[in-house]
């Protein structure tokens, strides 16, 4: 019997962070196809983040794009036992999706780096399974945060990629259709429209940056600090907080977020999508996020934002500044 995509998942991520199995880089290997793909995104490099793997690779660890996974493995191999004396511990949340050969899995890592500095990320993993085998890894989680232990905030100049056009695939059910509905408002600028597809206690999560403690997902902070790195907060206020950030960044004019993929199971449902902005400042703003929503009633009641904070703060300068 063929195992399903989330306990293959998951297997691969306690593996990856169990430094006591042995020979666990073998283990690792076992569960993907021979030219399986692992992607992070890129903080400035929005090219690399879109790029297709190479052999001989040499972008920046650990924000790489996409690696074929034995140059991923064996890179993370040669690394992360240097960087992390003590390891990094791992919670899964039991709250995952999946969908045909598909599964999301969020999860967060915490451990001491040899640098002193604590590395607590907060991820969402998309995996694509068949036959029981990996094939591709997609992973979300704060870059801004990686940057900051592993590597020089400022390192690396921008860089942008001509605007994708990108066809919005079609919804299977109400949970998708409500998402997809949600995205094309914001997209024209339709807030108010945007609002509706939320419940009245809804809540919005989005990672915290440089200041961790902030990032807690079960610890409610406000979105009207100015901040794009707020952590949990009330939808109402995250509401507010984009009328205004429209105004003072954009111009009046929002972003486009382009659904590229839902996956969807009982009362959740998941969206790719990549996002598209000019900036008052002069900046691109090219963001890929993955958006995890509880839906009840026809209504999102909890959503939470995966994307690129180091673009984030690239883009806008915010943390940057600190």
């Amino acid at each position: 019997m063929v195992d399903s995509p989330t306990s293959v998942g998951i297997r691969f991520l306690r593996a990856l962070h169990d430094p006591v199995v042995p020979s666990r880089i073998k283990l690792l290997k076992s569960l993907c196809a021979a030219e399986a793909t692992w992607w992070v995104d890129t903080g400035r490099d929005r090219l690399a983040g879109a790029a297709m793997p190479e052999r001989g690779m040499t972008r920046g660890w650990p924000l790489h794009g996409t690696m074929f996974i034995n140059d991923k493995l064996d890179l993370f191999r040669s690394l992360v036992s240097e960087m992390f004396p003590d390891g990094v511990s791992l919670s899964i949340d039991p709250r995952t999706i999946e969908t045909g050969s598909l599964a999301v899995v969020e999860a967060e890592g915490y451990g001491y780096a040899k640098n002193g500095k604590l590395y607590n990320n907060r991820y969402a993993f998309l995996f694509d399974v068949q036959g029981g085998l990996i094939c591709e890894i997609r992973e979300y989680l704060d870059t801004l945060h990686a940057q900051d232990v592993f590597g020089d905030l400022r390192e690396g100049k921008s860089k942008v990629i001509p605007k994708d056009q990108v066809a919005c695939p079609t919804p299977k059910n109400g949970k998708e259709t409500l998402m997809a509905n949600a995205w094309e408002s914001f997209s024209a600028g339709d807030i108010d429209g945007f609002a509706q597809c939320f419940s009245i206690d809804a809540t919005w999560w989005t990672d915290s940056g440089l200041k961790r403690d902030r990032g807690r997902f079960q610890v409610l902070q406000t979105a009207l600090d100015a901040t794009p790195f707020h952590g949990l907060v009330p939808m109402t206020e995250k509401i507010q907080y984009i009328r205004e950030r429209l105004g003072k960044s954009y111009g009046g004019q929002s972003i486009e977020v382009s659904p590229i993929r839902f996956i969807s199971a009982g009362n959740r449902v998941a969206c790719e999508a990549i996002g598209y902005a000019s900036l008052l400042n002069g900046s691109i703003y090219q963001n890929r996020y993955l958006l995890i929503a509880e839906v009840a009633e026809g209504k999102m009641t909890e959503l939470r934002e995966y994307c690129d904070t180091l673009h984030v703060a690239d883009a806008t300068g915010f943390e940057l500044q600190t």
